[in-house]
């Protein structure tokens, strides 16, 4: 795997490789010699299936790095691991019934209580608007959306800086491990199937991974705090970010095998306060970017990285664009409108009753150019591109640090996840294009320790638009230890 490293010019475009050695997850290297025996405990849940999650507790376990779990005599993937505890996955490939849970050194080794492995939920025919399959993590938040590659596997990354990568039937098939603190904005995935993600401070990087799960390169961004933008895939299959402030990157474009085409600091610098992490839109022959906390607006042209334009609106939520390039870009009072070239077009709400305190992150339709965005903690809107109103209902509540409604690709409905109201179990909405009228809705049961898995980002639709995913955190109570989800909401029969 390649570790790219820039110049000092701020605006250079000349990148060096040198090669860093990869770790598969599970250890290909020598075991370690631990210092004092280890020992497994416990193993939570005692039943669980094919692809479930485990947690593994015990003493002196040692590192991922340097040993392995086995699962039914199977290698497993992991996650968190120190040394009184394991999170890890039970292989696809797990025989049935009563199996041995292994932990694997050189001169020591460690086997705990049995654990009873059942087959996944087979995939069968549903209705409109039900659960395929969720899959669980141990991490406080998938606070992104998920990506899809064109063979249909689901990539998504969590807040503890894993890569997973699921078949649509929600096995897994394996995790990247971002050797980070936590991960920062979206997964997005190359026309040459790359996974492209990124990580915070203190290695802020941007990571490129095979379909296989191994890595391909890695951008760091020496001092900054990490990406605040993206990364995202431009019209032209480039990769786009945004860092920071710390280091001399600013804004970033890179090809599709890690070199550097410019990056530029922003004027003035860009930054956020947070890494809430923006998805990056495209539109016109830019790519803009958003600064809640600064009220920054940017637009950087695509082939030389020169900014365009700049504007500052006080507040600049999750920005969506149009197919002409028009840029729609919500204040929490206002959603304003710019041509390609920075132009100030409308600016719609300001006169309703009660008066608008608060929108969500727009998305636009690819088919018609007509806006969806949610008002006030529950109420849809759909506006023309004029801009007048469709129509509007009463919706839910969107949770996330980038919520809001997604049209999907055959313009047919808007999906949205959230709550009815705070504190109530989570909820799944899909609203007609046409009237807004609720086509189907589904109420996500509390978990057993009374907290709810609340939909936490914007979905993401297959590319026929028969299924979306949704990921999904604990929110209600607090839970002992926090989990998240990633939800398979199947659209069609």
């Amino acid at each position: 795997m390649r570790i790219i490293t820039l110049g000092t010019h701020p605006r250079t475009s000349v990148a060096t490789y040198g090669t860093a050695l990869f770790f598969l997850i599970g250890g290909l290297f020598a075991s370690p010699v631990f210092a004092q025996a280890p020992r497994i405990t416990s193993v939570t849940p005692q039943v669980a299936t094919r692809s479930g999650m485990v947690v593994i507790a015990g003493d002196h376990l040692g590192s991922k790095k340097n040993a392995s779990i086995l699962i039914g005599g199977q290698p497993a993937w992991a996650t968190t691991w120190n040394d009184r505890q394991i999170t890890a996955y039970v292989p696809e490939s797990t025989a049935l019934g009563p199996v041995p849970v292994q932990l694997t050194g050189n001169l020591s080794s460690a086997t705990g209580p049995t654990l009873t492995v059942q087959e996944r939920k087979p995939e069968l025919p549903t209705a409109q608007g039900t659960v395929a399959w969720r899959f669980e993590v141990l991490a406080n938040y998938i606070s992104h959306r998920a990506d899809v590659g064109r063979d249909g596997t689901v990539y998504f990354n969590d807040s503890s800086g894993f890569l997973y990568a699921l078949t649509p039937a929600g096995a897994l098939k394996w995790v990247y491990d971002g050797e980070n603190l936590g991960s920062s904005g979206p997964t997005v995935v190359g026309r040459n199937g790359t996974i492209y993600f990124g990580v915070a401070a203190p290695d802020a990087a941007i990571h490129a991974v095979n379909p296989d799960g191994t890595g391909k390169w890695i951008f760091p961004a020496p001092d900054s705090q990490g990406p605040v933008g993206g990364p995202g895939i431009g019209p032209d299959g480039n990769i786009y970010a945004v860092f920071d402030i710390g280091g001399s990157i600013g804004a970033v474009s890179l090809t599709p095998d890690g070199t550097l085409r410019w990056n530029n600091l922003g004027e003035p610098r860009v930054g956020e306060f947070g890494q809430v992490g923006r998805e990056l839109v495209f539109g016109g022959g830019n790519v803009y970017f958003t600064s809640k906390y600064y009220g920054d607006v940017y637009g950087f042209e695509l082939t030389q990285g020169t900014q365009r334009f700049y504007t500052n609106i006080g507040t600049a939520l999750q920005a969506a664009t149009s197919r002409n390039g028009t840029l729609y870009v919500p204040t929490g009072l206002r959603l304003n409108s710019y041509s390609k070239t920075g132009q100030f077009r409308w600016s719609f709400f300001g006169d309703e009753q009660p008066p608008t305190n608060d929108l969500t992150a727009p998305d636009v339709s690819s088919r018609d150019g007509n806006i969806y965005i949610n008002r006030n903690l529950g109420e849809l809107y759909s506006l023309t591109p004029t801009p007048t109103v469709r129509w509007k209902v009463s919706s839910l509540l969107a949770q996330g640090p980038v919520p809001g409604p997604i049209v999907s690709p055959i313009n047919t409905l808007v999906l949205m996840g959230g709550q009815e109201t705070y504190g109530m179990p989570g909820l799944i909405k899909a609203f007609s294009t046409a009237d807004g009228s609720v086509l189907f809705s589904i109420s996500i049961p509390k978990e057993p320790d009374g907290t709810c898995a609340v939909p936490y980002a914007r979905a993401r639709f297959t590319r026929t638009g028969d299924r979306a995913y949704i990921p999904a955190v604990q929110l209600c109570v607090v839970p002992q230890q926090y989990h998240s989800w990633l939800y398979a909401i199947d659209i069609t029969p």
